[in-house]
């Protein structure tokens, strides 16, 4: 039995998460019980939903442009409010989704520094709050919520480079 330690390296997708001050991890499977007529009781589970919680240190645009895209307005583009983009990292634009709203998943691997890995499978990303922690630094905590295709596990662990390359498709 060996312990799983960190500093822990995150990814989503091809995309490194850098300056996480926090990681909850929040896992949650249905159940329904079902009792017999001498006494017993049998729990079937059902449904599972899993998500992880990172608290970013660096809450930039640049650093929120590739964890939350879906609200990311490029240079020249257009804020909801109707002003033009002038910065050439662009902006963030928190707005309720919408018929043209693009989702995008992609795997969340947490890797420790001795090589274990936690995927959460298929996650899609969502702002969860933000904080001005001692009026010094904003903090910024996003969600990623696992969304696997039907029949495909939406937790694993294993050892980096311990898997085969997933095959096309059955990319998530």
């Amino acid at each position: 039995m060996a312990l799983v330690k960190g500093p822990f390296s995150i990814q989503w997708g091809n995309n490194p998460i850098l300056d996480v001050s926090e990681i909850g991890f929040n896992y949650d499977v249905e159940t329904k019980d079902y009792s017999t007529i001498d006494g017993r009781t049998f729990s079937v589970e059902g449904a599972i939903t899993a998500s992880v919680e990172l608290t970013l240190l660096s809450s930039d645009v640049d650093a929120l442009k590739t964890i939350l895209p879906q609200y990311y307005v490029p240079k020249e583009g257009k804020l909801s409010t109707g002003e033009t983009v002038n910065a050439d990292e662009g902006a963030i634009d928190i707005v309720a989704a919408s018929c043209d709203t693009t989702v995008t998943n992609y795997d969340l691997e947490i890797t420790s520094c001795t090589g274990e890995v936690t995927r959460l499978v298929n996650a899609r990303t969502s702002l969860t709050s933000q904080e001005f922690a001692d009026n010094a630094i904003r903090t910024v905590t996003v969600t990623f919520r696992g969304e696997p295709a039907q029949g495909k596990g939406i937790i694993q662990f294993f050892k980096q480079g311990g898997i085969s390359e997933r095959p096309a498709e059955e990319a998530a």
